[in-house]
């Protein structure tokens, strides 16, 4: 896809979405892709791999981009936290699904390399009445 082609498309997903944050999925992507996307201002890239996760964001930091926020999506295992941490521009890890995994990005909180991280839970553990 050509960087005009992101920018355009981008640009029309933002204008339909208002108050939606969209996070641009790039399994499988080349980082090529993604900087295309980047260089249209948008920021927000998730990942579902750690180690896809850690080679783009440590290209992304290694080239200087640091408005970038990745976003770890779907299953996490609890033996990759400590490498998820260590993650430049780590942002926010969407579905924690278990006890056991919460307790253990809680017991590894002293290697997270940012300031601030988000961390999501599945609704069925907050149901609504």
């Amino acid at each position: 896809m050509k960087k005009n082609e992101i920018a355009k498309n981008l640009s029309t997903i933002k204008k339909e979405l208002k108050a939606a944050h969209l996070i641009a999925v790039t399994k499988y992507s080349p980082v090529e892709d993604v900087i295309a996307a980047y260089q249209s201002h948008h920021y927000d890239f998730g990942e579902n791999r750690v180690q896809d996760l850690k080679e783009k964001a440590e290209f992304f930091a290694k080239e200087n981009l640091k408005k970038v926020r990745w976003h770890f999506i779907g299953h996490l295992q609890s033996n990759k936290v400590r490498e998820l941490y260590k993650i430049p521009n780590l942002y926010a890890i969407h579905s924690v699904d278990s006890l056991r995994l919460l307790e253990e990005l809680i017991k590894h909180e002293n290697d997270f390399a940012g300031s601030e991280l988000k961390i999501f839970f599945p609704s069925e553990y907050f149901p609504r009445n």
